[in-house]
């Protein structure tokens, strides 16, 4: 199936090569993707919904790319972004991930000004309507305690991201998650500063990438803001790697 989506080889052995080298980097995205470290989303039934946000914003980005015309995917993005909104907590982020994909540029806001005005004007309405009435639980931290913790908050971010791959070693889990969650972070950091420097033709076609990757940290970072008050340890919960593993 990868080899016929690509142009036709013009040698026979060259649709294997091709194979080949699709195939590996899918085999490794699905065992980070769908990685049993995530356990308890996968055997928790009510945890399903934790899946949702990602699936709604990967399709919407797949459809951003897609050849429709903008209003289809305008209506179909918005479509999503209410069930990823009243799915899960960080759902609401789908609509600053999204928008960039289906709107890239500035030009882009001024000649369709309208549907830039419906998009936050929805926004607007879907967020009144989640929180309205919302009541905090008692038994969750104050996102203050972050604010007085840095230093644990940071620790908490790091050890978050690195939950995914931070696994199997005779280093304690928290350690080992916040060493691998630093490497990744340094990693991103230099691969966010080449494509700075090549903005012009590198951000452009791999916005949907990018997007995929603000949506994991933002999300590290909402987590951390409200549960860094319950210990640095709860970090490295198993429901929290789907947040992440798709940053890898």
């Amino acid at each position: 199936m990868y080899c016929g989506s690509e142009s036709v080889p013009s040698q026979p052995s060259d649709c294997g090569e091709q194979s080949v080298t699709g195939i590996i980097p899918s085999a490794i995205a699905n065992l980070i993707i769908f990685s049993p470290v995530q356990w308890d989303n996968w055997l928790w039934g009510i945890q399903v919904v934790v899946f949702i946000p990602i699936a709604c914003i990967t399709t919407a980005i797949s459809v951003c790319y897609s050849q429709l015309s903008l209003n289809t995917k305008f209506g179909i993005c918005l479509g999503l972004a209410i069930v990823s909104t009243f799915s899960y907590a960080n759902g609401i982020l789908y609509w600053a991930i999204v928008f960039p994909v289906l709107l890239p540029s500035w030009r882009n806001w001024l000649a369709h000004q309208r549907l830039v005005l419906a998009w936050w004007l929805s926004f607007a309405i879907a967020c009144l309507v989640y929180f309205y009435n919302y009541q905090k639980p008692s038994q969750t931290p104050s996102f203050a305690y972050a604010l007085l913790h840095p230093l644990e908050a940071g620790n908490y971010f790091l050890a978050f991201l690195g939950t995914p791959l931070g696994f199997g070693s005779a280093l304690p889990n928290v350690l080992l998650a916040s060493v691998v969650g630093l490497a990744i972070l340094s990693l991103t950091g230099g691969i966010c500063l080449y494509f700075y420097k090549h903005r012009t033709v590198l951000v452009y076609p791999n916005r949907g990438w990018l997007m995929l990757g603000a949506y994991s940290l933002l999300s590290a970072s909402i987590t951390t803001l409200g549960r860094v008050g319950f210990g640095i340890e709860q970090a490295t919960s198993s429901r929290y790697t789907t947040f992440f593993a798709v940053f890898y």
